[in-house]
């Protein structure tokens, strides 16, 4: 199963009142006033017989993969606990050339009414590791794990870089579909909960993918 065929939310794992759940590209995260867009929390509710139901992140509308809802009121303290103690990774695809394959990008971001930009100071900081897995002339393919949770953290930060991913539209002038997939959770017990993978990205990537995840701290 391929993440960007993929067209209506699933339930990926359940564990208690943590339910893990597939987010489509442009399905919205929660509500806005436009009734006419899905939303992955509408979602939940109806589907899951989970009236209370509410999620602790989010990803961009135009973002696939893994997102974590606590599906009852008293499910808040396991959703803050998990989340606080896992690790997650995201896989994604740009035009550029690394200047080297592996890289920590520190950043201080600021959001304002005209966005988010990266500052000097007064922001808030931002950290994501970037592993890149393959190169194909001038398009790359990265695994990356986000160390705090920025609004459009991987996005501003990868096209600051040089490296802007294909279907950046907002700090690149790419069009088409976003190639940024949120791909798994790894628990506080280093359990893998993934998401299906989106088809932009090849068999031999995924695999490069799986072994860059397995040797990620050594």
């Amino acid at each position: 199963m391929v993440a960007s065929s993929i067209s209506k939310p699933f339930l990926i794992e359940r564990h208690g009142n943590l339910a893990f759940i597939f987010k489509p590209p442009d399905f919205l995260t929660h509500a806005s006033l436009d009734k006419s867009r899905p939303d992955l929390q509408s979602w939940v509710r109806q589907h899951l017989s989970a009236p209370e139901a509410f999620v602790a992140h989010r990803l961009d509308a135009p973002t696939s993969g893994i997102l974590l809802f606590g599906l009852t009121p008293e499910s808040a303290f396991q959703v803050r606990d998990f989340l606080e103690n896992s690790r997650k990774f995201y896989l994604l695809q740009g035009r550029g050339i690394p200047e080297e394959s592996r890289q920590e990008w520190v950043d201080h971001l600021k959001e304002d009414r005209k966005g988010v930009r990266i500052v000097r100071s007064g922001g808030k900081k931002a950290v994501t590791i970037f592993q890149k897995i393959s190169q194909n002339d001038n398009l790359f393919s990265a695994l990356v794990e986000i160390k705090t949770g920025r609004r459009h953290q991987i996005r501003i930060q990868a096209a600051s870089h040089n490296l802007p991913l294909i279907g950046e539209n907002l700090y690149s002038d790419q069009k088409g579909l976003l190639h940024l997939h949120a791909w798994l959770f790894l628990g506080p017990k280093n359990q893998k909960i993934p998401a299906p993978v989106p088809d932009w990205l090849g068999g031999e990537d995924l695999t490069k993918a799986q072994q860059a995840l397995d040797t990620w701290d050594q």
